[in-house]
């Protein structure tokens, strides 16, 4: 007679229930549609388009006189620290300055300048960064706020973190990068900002 050993008695309990829990591998890989935990959104852009500015010391890639830079990017880097506003008007896109971005500092100041604010938001979001990694957006979501003023929408983004192609200072955290991208529409106050990295 075989031997069971815990460690194959539990392995044949996790595949057991996994199985009964309808995660059994069958090749499919997620839903189509919003389980009961994820957020449905009305609009979604695959691949939008965005630029991303970057300064390897630590400080903000873009600032805006007409709003304060979040205290988070005034010390010491925390992986969780990140800030995002929405630009839509003209004057709130004069008050960006793109002089902390040290690398596509030009590319984010012509996309900011090319953004037609009146069918477009133009939003920044801005994050630190691994040394060596960089983001590319892969997807924008966004919809109405389940509460809030009119117009108020709820964001959501995913990222897809890739090798950074330019000089790389160690593995440490510090350089902050601020991707500029547009939602072709013009909304309220954001409500709620989630990303995905």
């Amino acid at each position: 007679m075989v031997s069971l050993s815990r460690r194959r008695a539990l392995a044949g309990g996790v595949a057991l229930l996994a199985g009964l829990s309808g995660c059994s591998g069958s090749g499919v890989e997620g839903t189509d549609t919003a389980t009961v935990t994820e957020r449905s959104y009305e609009r979604s852009v695959s691949d939008p388009s965005a630029v991303t500015g970057r300064n390897r010391n630590g400080e903000p890639a873009v600032r805006s006189s007409d709003r304060l830079t979040s205290d988070e990017f005034q010390g010491t880097p925390a992986i969780s620290a990140a800030e995002h506003w929405a630009v839509s008007e003209p004057e709130q896109r004069d008050a960006l300055t793109f002089d902390g971005a040290r690398n596509g500092g030009d590319e984010a100041r012509t996309f900011a300048a090319e953004t037609d604010l009146s069918t477009a938001t133009l939003i920044v979001h801005q994050y630190y960064v691994d040394s060596c990694r960089t983001r590319e957006l892969d997807r924008l979501e966004w919809g109405a706020a389940g509460q809030g003023p009119d117009a108020s929408v709820e964001i959501d983004l995913s990222y897809d973190v890739v090798p950074y192609d330019g000089v790389c200072d160690g593995d440490g955290l510090g350089p902050v990068e601020a991707t500029l991208f547009r939602i072709p529409d013009t909304i309220g106050t954001i409500m709620g900002f989630g990303y995905m990295a």
